[in-house]
């Protein structure tokens, strides 16, 4: 009788474990979730405007992907979320960083101003691990 309450016990404890640990619990799962979230256009922009209202946070990904921007010529990155959950823009090694409410926009003032010419990592501090990055290109020069 010990020894099947014991088991009865265990077997409820693993249960318990189970369940809070399933996505159901409010733990996301790891795997790819399906878009809904229209694109905004091309996977790469290339940017010669003063602001950039491009970039859109939405089911664990950015649209654009890549963005390039010529130094001086861009000032301000505008970051949109059009998701259901908080989503963050970080530019990696950089102190630039926001977090966007859904259905919220951001702006990032003097961006073009602030970074060296060099290729950056731009990612969402929440969801990296699910592959929400990007890249950020800042050339040395305005094109003509």
């Amino acid at each position: 009788m010990r020894g099947q309450r014991l088991l009865l016990v265990l077997v409820l404890g693993l249960a318990t474990i189970a369940a809070a640990c399933s996505p159901a619990a409010g733990i996301p799962a790891m795997t790819p979730l399906p878009s809904s979230c229209p694109s905004t256009g091309p996977s790469t922009v290339r940017v010669h405007k003063s602001t950039v209202d491009l970039i859109q946070a939405c089911d664990y990904r950015f649209d654009p992907a890549t963005v390039v921007l010529h130094k001086g010529s861009v000032t301000n990155l505008t970051i949109r979320n059009t998701g259901s959950v908080l989503h963050n823009f970080t530019i990696d090694g950089t102190s630039i960083s926001v977090d966007v409410a859904p259905g919220h926009t951001s702006r990032l003032l003097a961006v073009g101003q602030k970074l060296a010419p060099g290729s950056y990592t731009f990612s969402c501090k929440y969801y990296a691990g699910r592959g929400m990055t990007g890249v950020l290109v800042v050339n040395a020069a305005s094109s003509s």
